[in-house]
């Protein structure tokens, strides 16, 4: 029997697609689905098949493109269906990103350490995940890992925002029968089955320096650096016109902190008509970002799987999320080297969504896949 089913729709149809979905796990209630959504459908319409399909037990959330069956995908719906005879389950919201309630600190505080205590129990050899799904038009995700790192600690995180494909408008999370918005779903997968965190970027720092003189760090908008206008700053470095700069560049030419010669993706989401920059992520007054020098996308992305797998034995599936500038940058690759993605990702029966920006530990990151990879059942 299979730890999971993978799932996914190109009906257009709401009431189509998940229904679709719904024969695809077929009649056991021994699943737990994980769904992730275009933008193009209708939420409302979405919130109501899900609750007429799987009632409370789906978490669903809205994309910026869909990942599945090897390829990118826009209008769709991909997932995953987790058997509950290899995964022990349990999910937990948080319902206001922007104001985090004490008793909610204190509801996860209690569930992990239940999991810690079920993990340890005589001859379990079960391992946790926590995973995360946060509005991504919220700017709240520092906020909500730097508090989930404290309280989590030694159980794994993973995640990624939600999206409204290229709109950054409003996007949702179905939790408990509802769409929810400005707010954060937790997924704690628990499993004897191995796995591994998969983060992958293929970005190294560069020479060229930038710093922060005037930000407004809660609107994730940068007004000036090196002391003038920061669009004309950033077009400055990379010896073009403003005028030029748009998605593209943005994500051949992010901008990076450099921690302890790590390189943190801190990419730019648009140049507005003042001369500011808005950021994926908070900015704020002082930091020195550095112009990021692109590597081999596929290599680079090829040689972490392998590592993964090294290590694992074997992989069954890995569940992924991307950030959406990735996709625009395997769009303007050569045919046979987005194919070469796209079989890579088919390999490694990769499952997930395009992000507004992606989850590990206590950071919020971009320009990056992060995700976990399952290893075979009975393989360690």
């Amino acid at each position: 029997m299979k730890s999971f089913t993978q799932l996914f729709t190109a009906q257009s149809d709401e009431a189509l697609a998940i229904n679709e979905l719904s024969r695809q796990m077929g009649a056991s209630a021994d699943f737990f689905p994980l769904l992730f959504f275009s933008n193009q459908y209708n939420k409302s319409k979405i919130e109501t098949e899900l609750v007429n399909n799987f009632s409370n037990e789906a978490v669903a959330v809205s994309t910026a493109g869909e990942i599945a069956n090897g390829s990118y995908h826009q209008g769709t719906i991909s997932g995953l269906a987790f058997n509950k005879k290899y995964f022990d389950v349990s999910t937990f919201l948080i319902e206001d990103v922007s104001n985090i309630q004490n008793e909610a600190l204190q509801f996860i505080s209690t569930k992990v350490d239940q999991l810690r205590l079920n993990n340890i129990v005589l001859g379990s050899l079960k391992r946790s995940v926590c995973l995360v799904l946060v509005d991504g038009v919220s700017k709240k995700e520092e906020l909500l890992m730097e508090v989930l790192g404290d309280l989590v600690k030694d159980i794994p995180i993973i995640g990624g925002s939600s999206g409204d494909g290229l709109n950054f408008n409003e996007t949702t999370i179905f939790y408990k029968g509802k769409n929810r918005k400005n707010s954060a779903v937790l997924v704690f997968l628990s499993s004897e089955i191995p796995f591994e965190i998969i983060k992958s970027q293929h970005f190294e720092i560069t020479n060229k320096k930038l710093v922060i003189t005037e930000a407004i760090p809660e609107e994730r908008k940068v007004l000036e650096i090196n002391g003038i206008p920061a669009a004309e700053a950033y077009a400055e470095i990379l010896e073009i016109n403003k005028s030029q700069l748009n998605t593209k560049t943005f994500s051949e030419y992010p901008l990076a902190l450099n921690i302890a010669g790590n390189c943190f993706v801190r990419s730019i989401r648009s140049a507005n008509e003042d001369g500011s920059l808005t950021f994926y992520c908070a900015i704020e007054n002082g930091i020195v970002l550095s112009l990021a020098e692109r590597k081999n996308f596929l290599e680079t992305t090829r040689t972490h799987f392998e590592t993964l797998k090294n290590n694992l034995g074997d992989v069954e599936f890995c569940i992924l999320f991307e950030c959406v500038l990735r996709r625009l940058e395997v769009a303007d690759l050569p045919t046979d080297k987005r194919d070469g993605v796209f079989k890579l990702y088919d390999e490694y029966k990769g499952t997930g969504f395009h992000t507004y920006g992606e989850q590990i530990g206590s950071l919020h990151i971009n320009q990056t896949i992060t995700g976990v990879m399952f290893g075979k059942i009975g393989r360690r």
